[in-house]
């Protein structure tokens, strides 16, 4: 029986996330050694994991190190996956996305390319960015890292960013969350490849959870202070400052030295949410915090955050975190 070859190029960014790209290479290599050891002489499509840089020379990793690579990207003229590795060095800021974005433009063309021969294209982490600078995610759902999703749907309006997910399909395209999703989307591949059978082998020798899906439960709250408008930073200090009391959006919008309507406009403007979503974030936040760190029972913690509707408040709870608290403190909690 001839055996297939199936070329996987991952492509590794300045300030690659090396065990995400890493973990990939090793993921499709098991799903080899698994094949041999499973299906012997009827296993014939081998992967071919090929770590890609713009120029071929090594790059400098997330964590310092130089992450040798095995070609150029216009070395590779064919593949039948291409994955777009997490990169950490500079997707803070939608500016520094955009500038790093500009000098990317060759591997723009090359995704674009490949995808158009038919190749499957994937993302993890920040690679979304460069799929949705292609234009192969024009209204499409997708995801990247909860953090940057927001930037991401800023940025690229037309698309249907779904933060909380770990992994979003298309046509021949796959987006994961964060670095470490890469898990989920080399089993996800290996499946669409190699077959379930071999998926879900590897899951199990990988010690990996394929069904895996919401990022909702890992989201930390991180306020967006960077927009400029001092007005509103004074107004998220005194929300974060004054969450645990009886308070209101009047009382904060006068702290800021703001009328209602006013305050309200610009603090959305500014930070991409009302006011009132803020506020129950920062108290989610304390909520998660006080679960992690103490043993309080879940009704006085709910008191301690500056809510009295204990359900109210249990509701939202497992809507922005996707679980419940006692679920929560319990896989994140002291008692863990």
């Amino acid at each position: 029986m001839t055996e297939e070859k199936i070329k996987v190029a991952l492509f590794a960014a300045e300030g690659a996330h090396a065990s995400g790209l890493y973990g990939l290479v090793d993921a499709f290599f098991t799903a080899n050694y698994i094949g041999r050891k499973k299906f012997g002489s009827q296993f014939n499509r081998q992967f071919e994991p090929l770590l890609v840089s713009m120029d071929g020379n090594p790059v400098r990793a997330f964590n310092g190190r130089q992450l040798a690579v095995d070609a150029a990207v216009a070395d590779i003229e064919s593949a039948q996956i291409v994955v777009l590795g997490a990169s950490f060095g500079s997707m803070r800021k939608a500016d520094d996305i955009a500038v790093l974005l500009r000098s990317m433009m060759p591997v723009v063309s090359w995704i674009r390319q490949l995808h158009a021969s038919g190749a499957y294209v994937a993302s993890c982490c920040t690679g979304s960015f460069l799929l949705a600078e292609a234009g192969l995610l024009d209204g499409k759902a997708t995801t990247t890292h909860w953090r940057l999703a927001p930037i991401l749907q800023r940025m690229y309006p037309k698309l249907k960013v779904k933060g909380s997910e770990i992994l979003v399909e298309n046509e021949r395209i796959l987006c994961a969350g964060g670095a470490l999703s890469s898990v989920n989307l080399a089993l996800k591949l290996i499946e669409t490849f190699a077959g379930r059978e071999t998926g879900l082998s590897c899951a199990k020798l990988l010690v990996a959870d394929p069904s895996r899906d919401s990022q909702l439960p890992y989201r930390m709250f991180m306020a967006q202070v960077d927009h400029g408008d001092e007005a509103i930073v004074v107004a998220q200090k005194w929300l974060e400052e004054h969450y645990a009391e009886t308070i209101t959006i009047e009382e904060a919008a006068a702290n800021a030295g703001l009328g209602d309507r006013n305050f309200k406009r610009r603090f959305k403007d500014a930070t991409g949410e009302t006011p009132l979503n803020y506020l129950q974030h920062v108290r989610i936040h304390h909520a998660k915090n006080k679960l992690e760190m103490t043993r309080k029972p879940s009704n006085q913690i709910i008191w301690d955050v500056g809510y009295e509707d204990l359900s109210s408040f249990r509701r939202l709870f497992k809507r922005e975190v996707g679980m419940t608290m006692e679920e929560y403190r319990k896989r994140f909690g002291l008692s863990a």
